[in-house]
């Protein structure tokens, strides 16, 4: 409520109800001093009863002064102003009242060092127009700004990294793409791995050049790679930093039905589990005999297929022959699991996969739906595989005499050196149908080369394995510094998540996520990394996030990139609002409590001393 020029806090209802109090308590003071039989300073004592009672109240109303609030102007240098543009600046015809410097390493003797934008907006309410020199802020340093304009007078970044992607978290087998631009350059990008040069490219003298580097990790495990830069002179320009978590597939239940014993199979089996998959086996070995074999799988009657049996199982993997040899209803339970549940299926290619012909069955088009180019007069292909570029080596092979054809809903897995594939993926609603022409991946095992039948047959399941949805931790992309905040996100079931922080030394902290309004399943919650290296995110009983916190003086251009879209976005929504901060705008000055506190002391003092002399 105002008065100018003394406000109060309250509100009319609030008000009212205080003033109707202080009113009964002073009648009854008043009373008690008018019938006291000494009337001697009674004006007085009635006059420091008032004082008293009103002083009281002011201490609960708590009013404040109201002045008027002249908007200024002020320039903020941020990292990236050179001095010949901070002097064009401030010789030009654009009136502040300050300069403000958050550049610690410039000389600027105009200005004031701050330590933050924060500060200069709770010390000097005033400004409320500010003109950023250099490469301006990033976007969460702008969430303390509102209320205030911005002209933004950029600097230019440095040449180097302007924007990057990669996906942090990947299971064994997948391939990773490291894709960005950088701004202009003159020599070698290359991406270094653990073992050595991944992938690398030339860049003459081009700007705004483009990047997608392809690798596969070899193994399992927390790794950090390398994207470095060198001039044709060998003068490095810069070495960053891109962290890796590659885990293993989920253990999976893999059911594999085949029309004979197979070397593929038993050195499939050995691998599956090793990773601790589940795996049972159904192998024919005459007209209505089988075979069972169960590895981390209980026990099973396996001699017709159900739907409940099906149900147990995440993939299937089938030769031609075995599924034409299957009854009609037996095939429809397949369908309906793929559709309807998710199941996975790898369909071995054999005769009744690529040649077809004859050998026609019911669903033949839902399983078999691959179009294939045949070389004729060969009996095998050898390719090299360039799904796995495995730090600089790549992986022979041996194919069928085929090559998949594109068509539109597949997903192409592995390719050649030629572009041709050898390996598809097709969605079948919510399951997936795939098939692969390598042939004899298990003499990879035989040669010693164990870790390329490891890389392709991780490549593959991992295409085919159903999402686990359960619980998954995200942040943004890109890299992580110290000092800086994370917004991390989490999506899962559980009704009041918390977050576990630990770092390498051990250290643990506790992080609090805020449900969002819309989606009740995501969560989020915002963590500022303290050192450089490794953290853990997890809850209790979710898979957990890696991310390396690097040091803050890292991937400069990317930042120095970032600081600008971030600023130069800010400005424009500012520039929406600017006609409002240019009046005079009112500003409200607590008045000190001290003051009503004396007051009230005094006037009881008073009656005290009165009532005793």
């Amino acid at each position: 409520m105002n008065w100018d020029p003394l406000s109060i806090p309250a509100g009319k209802a609030s008000l009212l109800i205080l003033a109707i109090m202080a009113f009964f308590i002073l009648t009854g003071l008043i009373w008690t001093a008018v019938r006291r039989q000494d009337r001697r300073r009674l004006k007085l004592r009635v006059l420091a009863t008032a004082v008293s009672v009103l002083a009281l109240l002011l201490l609960v109303l708590r009013p404040q002064w109201r002045t008027e609030l002249k908007i200024t102007e002020a320039i903020l240098v941020t990292p990236g102003t050179d001095a010949s543009q901070f002097r064009n600046f401030l010789n030009s015809n654009i009136r502040v009242s300050r300069v403000f410097s958050l550049d610690k390493n410039a000389d600027f003797r105009e200005a004031i060092a701050v330590p933050d934008l924060a500060f200069i907006i709770r010390n000097y309410p005033e400004i409320r127009m500010m003109h950023i020199l250099g490469h301006g802020l990033h976007d969460y340093e702008w969430q303390e700004a509102k209320g205030v304009a911005v002209q933004f007078h950029r600097s230019l970044p440095e040449a180097g990294i302007q924007n990057i992607w990669w996906k942090r978290l990947v299971h064994l087998g997948e391939q990773v793409h490291v894709q960005g631009k950088l701004t202009r350059g003159d020599g070698r990008l290359m991406l270094m791995g653990p073992a050595g040069e991944v992938d690398s490219t030339q860049i003459n003298d081009q700007e705004n050049f483009s990047f997608n580097f392809q690798f596969t990790p070899p193994d399992t495990g927390l790794f950090l790679y390398n994207l470095i830069f060198k001039t044709k002179d060998g003068h490095l320009v810069f070495d960053e930093q891109i962290d890796l978590l590659t885990v293993p597939i989920s253990n999976m239940k893999i059911l594999i039905l085949e029309n004979a014993p197979r070397f593929e199979t038993k050195y499939l089996k050995n691998w599956l589990a090793k990773q601790k998959h589940s795996v049972v086996i159904r192998t024919k070995i005459s007209r209505g005999r089988f075979r069972f074999e169960f590895l981390n799988h209980s026990k099973m009657p396996l001699n017709r297929l159900t739907s409940n049996l099906l149900k147990d199982f995440d993939l299937i993997i089938i030769d031609g022959k075995s599924l034409q040899s299957l009854t009609n209803a037996e095939r429809n339970l397949i369908k309906s699991g793929i559709t309807d549940d998710g199941l996975g299926a790898l369909i071995v290619a054999d005769e009744i996969v690529l040649n077809g012909g004859d050998n026609t069955f019911s669903d033949r088009s839902f399983f078999l739906n691959f179009s294939f180019e045949k070389f004729p007069d060969l009996e095998y292909r050898t390719v090299k595989l360039t799904m796995a570029n495995f730090d600089g080596i790549t992986i022979e092979a041996t194919a069928e005499p085929f090559a998949i054809k594109e068509d539109v809903g597949l997903k192409p897995v592995i390719k050649d050196n030629t572009g041709q594939i050898l390996a598809g993926v097709s969605h079948r609603s919510k399951g997936l149908i795939s098939t692969s022409l390598i042939r004899n991946s298990y003499k990879w095992v035989l040669a010693g080369e164990s870790q390329y039948h490891a890389v392709y047959w991780s490549r593959i399941i991992n295409e085919l394995a159903k999402e686990d949805s359960s619980e998954l931790w995200q942040i943004r992309p890109g890299p992580v510094f110290v000092d800086q905040p994370i917004d991390l996100q989490l999506v899962t079931s559980s009704t009041y998540p918390a977050g576990m922080m630990k770092t390498e030394s051990g250290v643990t902290d506790i992080i609090y996520l805020q449900q969002d309004r819309i989606n009740p399943r995501q969560w989020s919650g915002i963590y500022w990394p303290k050192h450089e290296g490794w953290y853990r995110v997890s809850t209790q009983r979710g898979n957990p996030l890696w991310f390396y916190a690097q040091k803050p003086d890292q991937w400069k251009s990317w930042q120095q990139n970032q600081k600008i879209s971030a600023t130069e976005q800010f400005a424009v929504l500012s520039a929406m609002k600017e006609d409002s901060f240019a009046e005079i705008t009112p500003r409200f000055q607590p008045i000190s409590l001290l003051w009503f506190f004396l007051l009230f002391l005094a006037g009881n003092a008073f009656l005290w001393l009165e009532r005793k002399f």
